[in-house]
C-alpha cells in the first residue's frame, strides 16, 4: 500500500466539521456520478479484502496531528508538572500558551497553585499535536513528556475554522415577512477568516490508486461543497496538492495512535486508551431528499459508536490500519454502509504496564 500527503484549504463557512467518514461519503457519490452504480459497488465490495481500496485519515490542521488519548497522570507527576509551571514567568507562560484564559488571569509575575492548576487542567483539553512534538515524543510516548514539551516550547496555535451559533427565521412564502409567530431556530457553523483561510491535511493510503487518481476523485467528490449547508453556499474545498508520504513510526513501536474515527474490527486490539463518539450519519447525493427506492424518504443512518481519532491501542505486531466498513447502518437499505477504519501510526508507550 501506498501512502499520499493531502492538503486541502477551506474557502468558505463549513456546517460540518472535517472528518473522514463524511470525505468518504463524498468520494463514493463522486464514483457513483462519474463511473456509475456498478463501479460504486465493485468499489465497496473492494473493502472484503485483506487490503481496502483506499484510506482516508480525518483532515488535522496543517502541521499538527490528533492529541493521543492517554491516561491521566499520577498525582506525582501532575504535583511535579504544577511546580514547572509556578516556576515560569507569566510573559513566558504568554508566550507558549496562545489562548489559555487562566494564563491571563495570573495577578502576579508568577502563576498561583491555583493558576498552575488551572493551566495544566486547559492543557489537558487540547486537541492538536504539532508535528515537531510528535517527532520528538514517538519513542517515548507519554502524556508527561507532550505536556512538558508544550510547557517548555509551546503548543502552537493552529489556523481552525471558528465555531458560531447562527441565527435564523423562516419567511411566510405568502406574505413575504416572518410574521407574528415565526419560526427563529439556530444553527451551528464554523467560520475562517477569507484573509488567512485554514489549511488542513490527511492521508491517504491505496494499492489501486495514484496521486493524481486521488486528486482527481477528491475535486470530483467537494466539487459540490462539503457537509450540510452546501446547498447555500457552505464547505467550498479545494484540494491544493496530493504527494507521496511516509507515516511516522516509532523504532520499536508497542502501540499505535488511530488517525481518524474507528469501528473496531473483531481482530483489532482490545486493550488501550480512547474516546467515544456517536456519529449520527445522514445519506448523501440524490438520496439525501428522497424519495428514495421504493417510495421510502428516511435519509438518517442508524446511531453510531466510534473510538475518536487519537485512540491509542496496545499491540506488539502494528497494522498500517484497523477498523471495518460498518454494514446494516440504515433501517431499510441494507446496501448502505459507513466508513469506519481508521489509519494509525506505530507509537512507542512508555507505560505499556498501564495497558
Amino acid at each position: 500500500m501506498e501512502w499520499f500527503h493531502i492538503t486541502l484549504k477551506v474557502q468558505s463557512t463549513l456546517g460540518t466539521l472535517l472528518s473522514a467518514d463524511t470525505l468518504f461519503g463524498h468520494l463514493c457519490w463522486a464514483v457513483r456520478y462519474e463511473q456509475g452504480p456498478a463501479a460504486l459497488t465493485e468499489f465497496l465490495a473492494g473493502f472484503e479484502n485483506t487490503v481496502p481500496p483506499l484510506l482516508l485519515s480525518d483532515p488535522f490542521p496543517d502541521g499538527f496531528w490528533p492529541l493521543p488519548t492517554l491516561p491521566r497522570l499520577p498525582k506525582k507527576q501532575e504535583e511535579q508538572l504544577i511546580q514547572i509551571i509556578q516556576s515560569e514567568d507569566k510573559a513566558r507562560l504568554e508566550k507558549s500558551l496562545p489562548g489559555c484564559m487562566a494564563v491571563s488571569r495570573i495577578s502576579g509575575s508568577k502563576p498561583s497553585d491555583i493558576d498552575a492548576f488551572d493551566i495544566l487542567k486547559w492543557l489537558s483539553k487540547l486537541h492538536w499535536l504539532p508535528q515537531e512534538v510528535l517527532d520528538s515524543t514517538i519513542n517515548q510516548f507519554n502524556l508527561a513528556s507532550i505536556l512538558i514539551w508544550f510547557l517548555t516550547k509551546g503548543c502552537g496555535q493552529p489556523n481552525v475554522p471558528k465555531e458560531a451559533v447562527v441565527p435564523h427565521n423562516t419567511i411566510n412564502r405568502l406574505t413575504g415577512t416572518t410574521g407574528d409567530k415565526g419560526s427563529f431556530f439556530f444553527t451551528r457553523e464554523y467560520h475562517i477568516s477569507p484573509a488567512e483561510p485554514p489549511v488542513f491535511h490527511l492521508l491517504a493510503g491505496s494499492a489501486c490508486y495514484g496521486a493524481e487518481q486521488i486528486k482527481d476523485l477528491m475535486t470530483a467528490g467537494l466539487e459540490a461543497g462539503y457537509g450540510k449547508y452546501k446547498s447555500r453556499g457552505k464547505g467550498k474545498l479545494t484540494v491544493e496538492t496530493v504527494k507521496p508520504a511516509a507515516l511516522p513510526a516509532a523504532e520499536n513501536p508497542n502501540a499505535v495512535m488511530l488517525l481518524a474515527n474507528c469501528v473496531p474490527a473483531e481482530t483489532d486490539p482490545a486493550c488501550g486508551f480512547w474516546k467515544l463518539t456517536t456519529k449520527f450519519g445522514k445519506l448523501g447525493g440524490h438520496w439525501a431528499v428522497g424519495p428514495h427506492p421504493g417510495g421510502i424518504h428516511n435519509p438518517f443512518k442508524k446511531p453510531l459508536v466510534m473510538l475518536s481519532a487519537g485512540a491509542v491501542l496496545n499491540t506488539e505486531s502494528p497494522r498500517p490500519f484497523y477498523g471495518r466498513l460498518v454494514k446494516q447502518i440504515h433501517a431499510d437499505f441494507p446496501e448502505i454502509c459507513h466508513y469506519g477504519l481508521a489509519p494509525a501510526i506505530p507509537v512507542c508507550y512508555d507505560c505499556a504496564e498501564e495497558l
